[in-house]
């Protein structure tokens, strides 16, 4: 059929008479054919390329990594509604701009993020929040693995990198200097327990409550944080023992010129913390807990003084009042008795006794045999001595003998030198002894006798004490009795031997007369004061030859 060009439509029609043209909206007919598409490459015609359904390929004019060849085309989308366009930069780099707004409600739904390990696509890893979860390249403790990233923020109009040193440290600096007025809000400071983290608390100004892991008066719990100061210069920990007590050490030397301030001492009435107070000059003022005549309060405190070398407490006996001896120590008497009836001077000494100047065993017998364990005179003995070795002058000892009559008994003992006294401890129905007992200067009753106990007497009753070395006796009281006619005035007189020196002479150390017929008692202001190693002896040389008994007591103190 011939076409008539002035038509206003044009109808295609395939080899088979099928209409090609289609409406919009309608079904396509089956058997429907299309025409192949095609282009120029700028010389050749080129079909333009399609996948197994029917999309079309899209290569770029230049291979990746190639320089840029023709123009760009335009990228878009649809906001479903309509086509938009991708938006880029002046460089091309896309901008991206979120479904909402900032603070707005979500819009769609989010798209996942993703990055290379290096070999395959991986998707960024969120939790069930959908905040970011980092993980490592390396665990920890292990080697670095792969390079760090800079993390960075913003100053509010710039982008900061986070300053690190050369090790790789965080430096901190913050908003405001030294001293400036503080700049922005404070970021909230957080730990952990161990289980949960926990913010650091502060008071309502800012500064940091510390509470220790373990309540007073509880077990301790954790380990200690060193505690430290300044010395002006540098950071120093506080110094402490090894109990962890502190130690106190004074800013200036013993001795030295005073360095720094002094710090208030104190202590606490009961219910209020209280100042220790000084005078003027510092010095501490002591005022008791109770007026004069006041009702006692509180307790007392002890009162020392000092013998010259070391601190003494003061004495006292149980009701609290103050023992006062000439220097303290054991108390004891020197007695002595004789008879005479010649103006020679004697030893006040009721029974002989003859010096030995070393130790030895000695033994000891009576002249009865009544004096004897079961008998009716003396049963046992009590003898007191001191022993000397090279030059030293030990003692009191004492060693106790039960009598056997007239067999000698040996002492325990082989370091008897002086005896100072013999005792009868226990007696039988004549209550003192029976006869003479004598001590004798070696063992089995060898040697002679060089002391007696006179019978039916207790005590040998010689006026001499010995005074071992180191100590002091002190002699404040005399008394002294003669029975010799009145107007015979015997002299007494208290002699002094040194035992560490050979052949040393007995020395008056004090003298005293006396009428006969009466009994003196004298008082010693100043105490009559003997050094050991010494002999003390008393001794009395009357004035004429009638029978005359002399008794003598001294009372003493030795330390």
């Amino acid at each position: 059929m011939p076409v008539d060009l002035n038509e206003e439509h044009v109808l295609l029609f395939d080899s088979a008479g099928v209409e090609m043209a289609v409406q919009n909206g309608v079904a396509i007919p089956v058997g429907t054919r299309g025409y192949i598409h095609a282009g120029s490459d700028g010389t050749n015609t080129r079909f333009i390329s399609v996948d197994t359904g029917g999309r079309q390929l899209a290569v770029g004019a230049a291979a990746a990594g190639a320089a840029p060849v023709g123009s760009p085309v335009q990228m878009g989308g649809s906001d479903g509604a309509a086509i938009r366009a991708l938006i880029t930069d002046t460089t091309g780099r896309q901008i991206a701009v979120g479904a909402a707004a900032a603070g707005a409600a979500p819009v769609g739904n989010p798209l996942l993020v993703s990055g290379s390990d290096g070999a395959a696509v991986r998707a960024l890893l969120t939790d069930v929040g959908g905040r970011q979860i980092a993980v490592g390249a390396a665990a920890a403790a292990a080697a670095p693995v792969g390079n760090p990233v800079l993390v960075g923020g913003s100053d509010g109009a710039a982008v900061r990198t986070r300053l690190l040193d050369t090790s790789g440290r965080g430096i901190a600096v913050g908003a405001a200097a030294t001293g400036a007025a503080p700049v922005g809000n404070p970021v909230l400071m957080a730990g952990s327990d161990g289980a949960a983290a926990r913010t650091l608390i502060t008071d309502t100004t800012g500064r940091q409550i510390a509470v220790g892991a373990a309540a007073s008066g509880a077990a301790a719990a954790g380990n200690p944080v060193l505690t430290a100061g300044s010395d002006g210069a540098n950071a120093r920990s506080l110094l402490v023992d090894a109990s962890g007590r502190q130690i106190a050490v004074g800013a200036a030397a013993d001795g030295a010129a005073v360095a720094g301030n002094p710090v208030l001492m104190a202590g606490q009435d009961g219910t209020n913390a209280q100042s220790l107070f000084t005078d003027t000059s510092g010095r501490q003022r002591v005022i008791g807990g109770a007026a004069n005549g006041a009702t006692v309060t509180g307790d007392p405190v002890l009162v020392a003084g000092s013998d010259g070398t070391n601190a003494r407490t003061l004495l006292t006996d149980a009701t609290g009042r103050l023992a006062v001896t000439s220097s303290g120590g054991t108390a004891g008497a020197i007695q002595g008795e004789v008879t005479t009836n010649a103006t020679t001077k004697a030893a006040i000494t009721l029974t002989a006794y003859t010096d030995q100047a070393t130790n030895a065993q000695r033994s000891v017998s009576s002249a009865s045999a009544n004096d004897t364990a079961a008998g009716t005179g003396a049963r046992t003995i009590r003898i007191t001595y001191y022993s000397i070795a090279a030059g030293v002058v030990t003692g009191p000892f004492t060693e106790t003998i039960t009598m056997n009559g007239v067999t000698a008994v040996n002492t325990v003992s082989t370091t008897i030198a002086f005896v100072e006294e013999i005792e009868v401890m226990t007696a039988g129905s004549l209550g003192a002894s029976a006869g003479i007992i004598s001590i004798f200067v070696t063992t089995a009753g060898g040697g002679g006798a060089f002391g007696t106990l006179t019978a039916s007497t207790t005590t040998t009753r010689w006026a001499q004490h010995w005074v071992p070395s180191g100590k002091t006796c002190s002699i404040t009281d005399v008394y002294i009795q003669n029975t010799a006619a009145s107007g015979n005035a015997p002299k007494i007189t208290i002699e002094v031997l040194d035992v560490a020196t050979a052949n040393a002479a007995s020395r008056p150390f004090a003298t005293y007369r006396i009428d006969g017929r009466s009994t003196m008692a004298f008082g010693a202001s100043t105490p009559i004061v003997v050094t050991g190693p010494a002999r003390i002896r008393a001794f009395v040389q009357p004035e004429n030859a009638p029978v005359q008994i002399t008794t003598f007591e001294a009372r003493y103190t030795e330390a």
